[in-house]
């Protein structure tokens, strides 16, 4: 489905393609591209998406977005973005609080009776 998808998009002007690779997603291998995919590999820079570098890679792939679409990119880009690194800093530490909490607590357990 996804190389049908692809020759599609290759064989029309209308779509540009942003090959995006995301959750360490690797380019399939470039020595054997299926028949009618060789443009792809011929021109294919694609934009990674790491939790590392997220801040700057969606910038540079919003930057790409506006300059394929011919689209200007909202003033309020720079703010949105810190805020939703904010907030993926937070969820990033909450994690890592439950993940020591959890490794501190210790079932519970009542002394056992003796008869």
């Amino acid at each position: 489905m996804v190389r049908h998808e692809l020759l599609t998009a290759l064989a029309s002007d209308g779509p540009t393609m942003l090959p995006t690779l995301v959750e360490g997603a690797r380019l399939p291998d470039v020595k054997a591209p299926s028949p009618g995919l060789q443009p792809l590999f011929d021109t294919w820079n694609a934009c990674e998406v790491t939790e590392n570098g997220w801040e700057d890679n969606t910038r540079r792939l919003i930057a790409d977005i506006a300059k394929a679409t011919s689209l200007p990119v909202g003033p309020d880009l720079e703010s949105l973005l810190s805020t939703a690194g904010a907030a993926q800093q937070r969820i990033a530490e909450l994690e890592q609080a439950r993940k020591f909490q959890a490794g501190q607590s210790s079932p519970c357990r009542a002394p056992s009776a003796s008869l």
